[in-house]
């Protein structure tokens, strides 16, 4: 579902989102009444808001570098925006991928000097900015801080060893987070799944990529600065 359209790109609500939020709700309506029902929904507002700030922070960084954004679509498990195609510069790369953090970061500076108007809700409103900017800045590709970690290590190795490397350190933080939630911790167990499934399907085209390098002695074309090789740029809320 079509939400509004901003700067040329749609902005989506996915229906699972819809099914699960009223869920949501409705359990907290037969638990705590209409004041736990609105909390959650407030609550539910306040985190999901974030994250397509989070999502149209890097938009907006990627426009900048004339990359398009196709659309920005929000799922229960975070936001994704789809750029049209991948950053290659590793410069570029690092400031799409702070983008998004860095618009939490602000709302949470914003928030922070109006805690003393004594408003209801900012407190909640700061926490989780300041959970999905430092979450996602954890070096797991391909969430943001990973996507730095790859720019940082493309500079001296070349992008496909770079990305392998930085899908290897991901890897390791999606296993984790599978653990943790294993504990009861429902959004990291998701958040730990997602991410290796991305992992596994981003590891299989690099790896093809190394050995197309490694065969002509150049970069596959796919991941040249010309390439049309979709960007998914997915953000998980803080689990």
């Amino acid at each position: 579902m079509t939400l509004f359209t901003w700067r040329g790109t749609p902005v989506r609500l996915h229906a699972s989102f819809l099914w699960l939020a009223g869920a949501w709700i409705v359990m907290r309506l037969f638990d705590g009444g209409l004041v736990a029902a609105g909390s959650a929904a407030l609550m539910g507002i306040a985190v999901f808001g974030s994250v397509l700030l989070h999502e149209m922070g890097h938009a907006a960084m990627a426009r900048a570098f004339e990359i398009r954004t196709r659309d920005i679509t929000l799922y229960p498990f975070g936001g994704i925006a789809s750029l049209e195609r991948e950053p290659t510069r590793p410069l570029e790369e690092a400031l799409v991928a702070f983008a998004g953090p860095a618009v939490n970061f602000a709302i949470a500076g914003v928030v922070l000097a109006l805690l003393g108007l004594g408003l209801p809700g900012l407190g909640v409103l700061l926490a989780v900015n300041l959970g999905l900017g430092i979450f996602n800045l954890l070096p797991a590709f391909p969430m943001d801080g990973g996507r730095v970690l790859r720019a940082w290590w493309s500079v001296r190795h070349g992008r496909t060893v770079a990305t392998l490397r930085a899908l290897r350190v991901g890897r390791g933080f999606g296993w984790a987070f599978v653990a943790l939630g294993l504990f009861g911790n429902a959004g990291l167990l998701l958040v730990g799944v997602f991410l290796l499934l991305v992992i596994r399907s981003e590891r299989r085209r690099w790896t093809a990529a190394a050995s197309y390098t490694d065969l002509t002695g150049r970069e596959a074309p796919w991941v040249r600065p010309a390439g049309r090789t979709p960007g998914a740029w997915a953000h998980p809320p803080a689990g």
